[in-house]
């Protein structure tokens, strides 16, 4: 169990501190209403960040199943919190 929180740690850390360095810094904090009305403009300007959460998770998976983590058993017990989860979101 301590593994499994050490590994979250570590991949919530290593993620803060990839979308700050991938994050722009307007100085005027003006949004661009095109980009978000292009769809096509706003996938490619998502696609870096697509594939690096992609590779990330699979070398994720990796390094769990190589510390003794059975990943289907973490998988149908992240499964089952998906009903108290959906508790919480208004009807």
């Amino acid at each position: 169990m301590i593994k499994l929180l050490a590994i979250i740690i570590a991949v919530f850390s290593f993620l803060t501190i990839l979308a700050f360095f991938f994050t722009k810094r307007n100085e005027d904090n003006v949004v661009n209403m095109k980009d978000f009305q292009n769809p096509s403009k706003s996938f490619i300007q998502m696609l870096p960040f697509i594939v690096v959460g992609i590779a990330l998770t699979a070398v994720a998976l990796f390094f769990i199943s190589r510390l003794g983590i059975n990943v289907g058993g973490l998988i149908q017990k992240l499964l089952s919190f998906i009903p108290l989860i959906k508790g919480f979101f208004p009807l």
